[in-house]
């Protein structure tokens, strides 16, 4: 920040941050660098989910713990999202169910507005055919 001189007596940091309509938290924030380990760590998520794209966040972690590597499945899930990796295997088919009689119904109550008590009343209901 090139604009704010700690040193200048006339003004406090406070008073230039107000005048220049920035926040002092962005004078004092140091960015964080990754470090080495988190690099190594994550090259080994990548190299085991090469091996095995069915491996999901949870078993990445199991298999890394076996490995010596004390680490939480947090930590592999983030890790996972940066690189943007995610287990392959079979997501919901809804067309299968539509197809099987199960509708989806809308939402009749989205556009009202709720504001008394026992105003509205609901229940799930499963009809089978």
């Amino acid at each position: 920040m090139q604009m704010i001189d700690e040193g200048f007596a006339d003004l406090s940091l406070r008073e230039q941050f107000t005048l220049l309509n920035l926040n002092r938290s962005s004078f004092y924030y140091q960015e964080v660098e990754e470090n080495q380990r988190d690099q190594d760590i994550a090259n080994k998520i990548n190299e085991l989910w090469l091996k095995y794209p069915f491996y999901g966040y949870r078993k990445i972690t199991a298999v890394l713990k076996r490995g010596g590597i004390l680490i939480n499945h947090k930590k592999v899930l983030r890790l996972m999202k940066e690189m943007n990796l995610s287990a392959i295997f079979p997501k919901a088919n809804k067309n299968k169910w539509q197809k099987a009689g199960y509708n989806q119904y809308p939402y009749l109550l989205k556009d009202l507005q709720i504001s008394k008590i026992n105003q509205v009343w609901a229940t799930d209901l499963l009809i089978s055919g």
